[in-house]
Formats: structure tokens, C-alpha cells, sequence
């Protein structure tokens, strides 16, 4: 059923970034030399920016230049005589040819309505090894910044406002953000404020009546605001001084900065600054996107489109509705998160968006056979909403810090086949999420193969979220422990196969430290589930192992009885740890009764032991390799499992499968672009 070709792993050093654990490369190269200052001291950990593509040009077919310095739209679209603007030379293609930007920044709204043929394609490009930048925001502020911004009198401490005044549409934004921005020499990104918290004190403390409620401001760090009195732009590039919070310490004044500010300019399905609108046969390619208030790349109603190696900025950066045949190999998608940014200041603030997001109608299929390989996706509040897609495979993919939600797989709905795997999830609240109590129509008869197949993939959830700033000064700014899957308000979840996954945490308070398998075994008690030689880690105590919170003590069976639920052959270790503990529920009556579903009873295979990978520490910054040593009891360990549940790692002849995602002498694969980050590391 799936395939892939695993390849070899090229790492790459990598720097976390305080409590807030913001991962990214050391790179302090800008997109050119306007760029008057950085935004921080050089030791600041930064992403690493986009680079040009060396991909050659086609041979043996027709290809036109576009030239945004030089060209004319008058011109005939040659190497020599390029256009102009891209919505001309688009208009001008046909079935099999070629549009080749030339190096620069393009100001358009691309709108992209021309398709080729399963034999002739129709490709958006950037010349060879040069950068292309499609670019939403509004040019003054990253070309001539001495001009474009102004002292505010009497305003709050390093306010600046614009010279000039905008527009932005006449119906206001739900969340009440009409701009956003990004440092250009970084792209770590400028917050979207209201009024409220833009103007208020810098001491940062969440001092709100209720989470949702505007009456109070909490200010969290440099933004950009919108005033629609006066219609001129906001900003102050400062930071609250909070303890372990990794200040700003970069120049405030904007004059000597270059921005990408960009207003909103509608909904987000109007927003788009390249949409792909019910095309067919279309690749794009080598491309950066940015500067979007709402969405950057819109696919609505398209067919067989492929895009790879685009860097896109933005939430949603990637908006498709109603789309089959979608493949997204080599991109990079980066959220709104900034290293001052909590998952209360995104969720209940108003800056949350999924940074890929499927536009679904509720209850219903509308898009067919997507594939995502080799991608990242990282800095931001949710990651994927994967929800309305049958036949989705993500595999080969590094998703990244994120303060709430990562893979969103979508409720228990009767087509829906979703398979990921070979992934590295790391820094994410709930690796795998779920929402509820939307009105969706949950349909509780599903076909055998519906759900979601979660396999041979890496979770590392050693770094906890930032949840929000702390209420009074003094205190430490909350962190959230992550979990494996967490769901909103009750939801359905789908049939769930979780099966040779390796997951390594820090530690679960409360109640959620009890469930199985970091959360893993505790959900879903309305559908199928099947958990599997996995491996669970932590650093701190061992893994819960409960299947259910509570249990009616007059009928302590009596939930087993509508419990589709299978989970055996997991091992289970704690860093801190030397003595095993004990798996009591083998003697349960509990036990004996689940052996009338599960005939070796449920986890009658479990193991409780050092799984002896080859690094593994408690120092997050150590190497972390998870390959199995000789001597391994995950070795030969598992539970066999169906011949029908796709796997990349099976081997015929195996009566009992090694446990975890890698088994022992295996190749190991890489993830994000090119394969080339580890997949334990991400490095």
C-alpha cells in the first residue's frame, strides 16, 4: 500500500532558545543588503533563511521569463526580452510551458488560473540559483524605513507610528488583527495586536479577568497595530522583562529596520497572495511567500498540483479546500510564533491559526490523495488540520514547536484515511489532536479501513510548551507537559492505529500522567483503537499505564464491555529510574476479561525495561540516537502484527517485530527538506 525509500542523515547543530525552547538554526545572513540592522545580537538562534534553488531550467519544452527590475509587459517573454508582471506572463501560457521569475520581490496578488495536461504540466519557477520573494506587505516599510515611520507623541515607550495612512476592509476582522509583520533580517515574526494590548504597561503579567474577556491588555513583545481611527500603523519593538522569557534586546527604533508589514486584505479565503483557483496540472516551484496578514498560498477546487521547495511565512501559510491529487515535497511552512509568543497569548489574544490547514465542510470528504513528504513545519499555535482528506500520507516530515496543537487527524467520520509516518513531532503540546462539540455529524458506523494509521515516527516532547506569562511579578511563566494526543471539548476520535512509534517525554502531572502510553491508550473509547510495540520514555517517572480514569467500583468491568481497544507488546522506561515496577493489571479481573476480545488479554506483552537505544539522556542538548543496541530487550520483543497495516519496516520471516520506530540494523531516515535532519533530533 506504501512505499518510500529511506536516505541517508546530514545533521546540522541546533540551539534551543530559553524556557520557550524555540528551535532554530544559527544563520544571520539577510535577504539583501537593505537591511540596516539586526534584530538582535548575533548570538540570537534564528531559523535558517531561504536559499535559492539550483534546480536547471527544462529542456524540450517552452519557457518565458518574467523580470520584475527589468522587464516590460510588452515584450515577447524571452530570456532577452522578459515580461514584466507575473499576471501577464500567466496569462499568456499554455499546456506544458514554463514561467521563470528572475530574482527579486514581486508585489502581485498572483491569481493562477491556467492548467496543463497529466502529460504537459504548467510550471511556476524560480530562475536557477537565484531567490524569488512573493511579497504582500507594503514596500516602504522594507525599502525606505527613515521615511515610513514617525515618533507617536505621547505614546507608549518606543511607539512608532506610519507617515502616511491605509485601508483595510470595511467589515473588521473576527480576532480584531488587521496587520502583522516580520523582522526581514530573521523573519521571526512582529505580533498582530487590538488596541487593548498594544497599549498595555510593558510589564507583561497576565493580569486578565477571564481568558477570552478584552477589558484588560497584556503587552508580550514586539507588534504592530492598526489604529482604524487615525488608519495609520502601530509599532513598538519591545519586550517585557520576564523572568527565563528571552527578551528583545534589538534596536527599537523602526527607522533603522527593515519590516515586512502587511494589512489584512479580506477573509482568508480573500487574502491569498498566490491562489491556485480550479486548475489542473500545475507545479510550483523554488519560491518564497510572505507577508500575509491571514493566508499566503490558496488551492481552491484544484486538481494534480504539485508544489515543491517553497518557503512560506504565514498562518494559514498553506489554505486548501477541495483539492485532490496534492503533492508538497521539500517546502517549509513557518508559523506566526515568535519567542515571545504563549499558547494564551495566540489562543485567547487572537493570534492562532493553523500553519497548514484543510478548509473542510463539516461532516463531509471534499479533497482526495494529498501526499506531504519531506517538509517542515514549525513556529506557531496548531500545526496541520488534515480533517475532510481520505487517502492523506504524511511521512518524512519535521514538525516543530508548536503550543497546542500539532497533527489534527479529524473526528470519526465514515471515508476518512489518513497515514503518518516516518515523522519527527517535536515541541508540541498535543502531537496528535482532536476538537469536539462543533455540530460535526460523528458518524458512529465507519468502514474497516477508516481512521488514521500513526506509524514508525518519532515524538519528542521532552520541551514544554510556553502556556502563558506568569499573573504576578515574581513568578515563573507557566509551562504545559506535553502529551501524545489531546482532544477539545469531547470530540469522537477516529479509528486510530498507533503502532512502532518511539515517544520520549519529560513528565505528565496530574491525571494525565496515569494514561496509558502518554494519553495515547486513554482516548477514544468510542472507537477502535490499537496500540502497539511502541516505545514510551520519560525523564521523570514512568509512563502511566492506565487504560481508563475511572472506574465504577460497583461494576469494575463493566467498561471493557463497548471498548474496542487493543494495546500490547509497549515497552515502558523512566531516565530517573533503575527499578522497574510491576504490570498489576495482569492481575486484575479486568485482565481476564479483556482475553474474550484480545485473546492474550490486554498488555500481556508489555515490557518494563531500559530499552538500551544507543543515546538517550537526560541532557536535552546530548546527542539523541534511538537506534536499538545488540542488546536490547525491545529486540524481537513485539506482538506480530496484520500483514494488511502498512508498514515501511516489516520483514518477512519475523515471528515477533523489534519494538519502536527503528529496528535493530535498520537504515535510518531522515526528515524535513531533502531529508537531511535526523530523525531523533532534528538536527
Amino acid at each position: 500500500m506504501l512505499s518510500l525509500l529511506f536516505q541517508t542523515v546530514a545533521s546540522s547543530p541546533i540551539i534551543k532558545l530559553g524556557v520557550v525552547g524555540f528551535l532554530f538554526l544559527m544563520s544571520w545572513t539577510g535577504f539583501g543588503a537593505t537591511s540596516l540592522a539586526t534584530t538582535a545580537p548575533p548570538a540570537w538562534p534564528v531559523r535558517p533563511l531561504p536559499q535559492p534553488s539550483d534546480r536547471p531550467l527544462p529542456s524540450g519544452a517552452a519557457v518565458y521569463f518574467v523580470d520584475g527590475t527589468k522587464g516590460d509587459d510588452c515584450n515577447d517573454g524571452s530570456l532577452e526580452r522578459p515580461w514584466k508582471s507575473m499576471g501577464h506572463g500567466l496569462e499568456r501560457l499554455r499546456a506544458g510551458d514554463t514561467l521563470c521569475l528572475r530574482q527579486g520581490t514581486y508585489r502581485e496578488l498572483v491569481r493562477m488560473k491556467v492548467s496543463g495536461t497529466a502529460s504537459s504540466p504548467i510550471t511556476l519557477r524560480a530562475y536557477p540559483n537565484e531567490l524569488v520573494v512573493l511579497d504582500g506587505g507594503e514596500p516602504e516599510f522594507a525599502e525606505t524605513p527613515t521615511a515610513a515611520w514617525e515618533p507617536m507623541p505621547s505614546g507608549m515607550a518606543h511607539e512608532f507610528r506610519s507617515t502616511r495612512e491605509y485601508s483595510v476592509p470595511a467589515v473588521p476582522d473576527k480576532d480584531g488583527i488587521e496587520v502583522r509583520g516580520y523582522f526581514a533580517d530573521s523573519m521571526i515574526p512582529l505580533r498582530g495586536y487590538t488596541e487593548v494590548d498594544f497599549h498595555a504597561a510593558s510589564s507583561g503579567l497576565w493580569q486578565v479577568s477571564e481568558k477570552f474577556n478584552r477589558d484588560s491588555g497584556v503587552f508580550f513583545g514586539p507588534g504592530v497595530w492598526f489604529n482604524p481611527k487615525t488608519r495609520r500603523i502601530h509599532v513598538r519593538l519591545a519586550t517585557p522583562e520576564l523572568p527565563a522569557i528571552e527578551p528583545y534586546r534589538g534596536v527599537q527604533d523602526p527607522r533603522k529596520l527593515t519590516l515586512i508589514v502587511a494589512l489584512r486584505r479580506g477573509t482568508r479565503q480573500e487574502s491569498g497572495i498566490l491562489k491556485l483557483e480550479n486548475v489542473q496540472h500545475v507545479r510550483i516551484e523554488d519560491i518564497v511567500a510572505r507577508g500575509s496578514v491571514s493566508t499566503v498560498v490558496h488551492l481552491a477546487g484544484c486538481r494534480n498540483v504539485a508544489l515543491d521547495r517553497l518557503t512560506v511565512y504565514g498562518a494559514p501559510a498553506l489554505l486548501v479546500e477541495s483539492t485532490d491529487d496534492l503533492k508538497v515535497t521539500n517546502c517549509i511552512f513557518r508559523g506566526v510564533g515568535s519567542p515571545w509568543e504563549s499558547r494564551a497569548s495566540m489562543k485567547y489574544r487572537g493570534a492562532g491559526a493553523y500553519v497548514v490547514q484543510h478548509a473542510y465542510q463539516k461532516g463531509r470528504i471534499t479533497s482526495h490523495n494529498w501526499e506531504f513528504a519531506q517538509n517542515e513545519i514549525t513556529d506557531g499555535h496548531d500545526c496541520f488540520f488534515m480533517f475532510g482528506v481520505k487517502n492523506l500520507s504524511f511521512h518524512h516530515n519535521y514538525v516543530d514547536n508548536f503550543n497546542d496543537d500539532g497533527l489534527e487527524v479529524g473526528p470519526k467520520t465514515a471515508d476518512q484515511e489518513v497515514y503518518l509516518y516516518a515523522n519527527l513531532i517535536s515541541h508540541t503540546m498535543n502531537g496528535l489532536a482532536l476538537h469536539g462539540g462543533n455540530g460535526d455529524p460523528y458518524r458512529r458506523v465507519v468502514s474497516a479501513e477508516s481512521g488514521a494509521y500513526v506509524f514508525r515516527n518519532v515524538f519528542d516532547l521532552r520541551q514544554r510548551t510556553y502556556t502563558r506569562p506568569p499573573r504576578v511579578a515574581g513568578e515563573a511563566p507557566f509551562q504545559y507537559a506535553s502529551e501524545v494526543a489531546g482532544g477539545h471539548d469531547s470530540p469522537v476520535w477516529p479509528h486510530l492505529w498507533f503502532y512502532h512509534n518511539t515517544v520520549i517525554n519529560d513528565y505528565l502531572p496530574s491525571r494525565a500522567r496515569r494514561y496509558y502510553g502518554i494519553a495515547i491508550g486513554a482516548w477514544g473509547t468510542s472507537s477502535k483503537r490499537r496500540v502497539f510495540n511502541n516505545i514510551f520514555v520519560q525523564e521523570r517517572g514512568f509512563p502511566g499505564t492506565e487504560l481508563k480514569a475511572k472506574v465504577d467500583a460497583n461494576d469494575p468491568l463493566r467498561w471493557l464491555e463497548n471498548l474496542d481497544l487493543e494495546l500490547d507488546g509497549n515497552l515502558f522506561w523512566a531516565l530517573d529510574q533503575q527499578v522497574p515496577p510491576e504490570n498489576r493489571f495482569k492481575r486484575t479481573a479486568a485482565f481476564v476479561a479483556s482475553q474474550r476480545k484480545y485473546a492474550p488479554g490486554l498488555t500481556a506483552n508489555d515490557i518494563y525495561a531500559d530499552p538500551k537505544v544507543v543515546a538517550l539522556s537526560s541532557d536535552r542538548m546530548a546527542k539523541v540516537d534511538l537506534r536499538l543496541q545488540p542488546t536490547s530487550p525491545a529486540r524481537g520483543s513485539g506482538v506480530p502484527l496484520p500483514a494488511d497495516w502498512p508498514d515501511v519496516f516489516r520483514r518477512t520471516g519475523d515471528e515477533r517485530p523489534d519494538i519502536g520506530a527503528v529496528p535493530f540494523g535498520a537504515e535510518l531516515g531522515g526528515v524535513g527538506v531533502d531529508a537531511k535532519r535526523s530523525i531523533f533530533s532534528g538536527r
